[in-house]
């Protein structure tokens, strides 16, 4: 941008002095002359641009913004469904979990428990039956 600013700016000054030590009689052309290298380098930088270019930059914006709305979708349904665990297990047994982490990388489902407060075996067992997978609890 900076040479280009320069460009133009070299331009304007030559074309000025040009214009002021020619003779009335080549003025009009000199003028003409001095428009259209100016108009050429005005489009210049943006004849560099194609319709490819733009449409390959669309297609790449459009394909971030699909990724950052999966990964929202799958973060709100991990969120959604660690809730739906820790509340079924609190109805079932009385007895609110620390914490529930549903792994993606394992496809297993682990569940902190308070100490002594429930057996671990059964909690396992209850949110293996609620997610479909395999599932842990232990005690903090």
């Amino acid at each position: 941008m900076k040479q280009y600013i320069l460009t133009l700016s070299i331009a304007s000054v030559i074309s000025g002095f040009a214009l002021l030590l020619c003779s009335s009689k080549l003025q009009k052309s000199l003028k003409l002359l001095v428009s259209l290298v100016m108009t050429v380098l005005i489009v210049s930088p943006f004849a560099g641009l194609r319709q490819n270019d733009i449409v390959s930059d669309a297609a790449g914006f459009a394909q971030s913004a699909s990724d950052m709305a999966a990964q929202t979708v799958t973060d709100t349904a991990k969120d959604m469904a660690e809730s739906y665990i820790t509340e079924s297990i609190y109805q079932k047994f009385g007895i609110k979990p620390i914490s529930v982490c549903i792994l993606y990388d394992s496809n297993s489902v682990r569940v902190v428990m308070p100490q002594g407060m429930a057996d671990c075996d059964e909690v396992a067992a209850f949110a293996a039956a609620l997610s479909g997978v395999e599932a842990t609890a232990v005690y903090e």
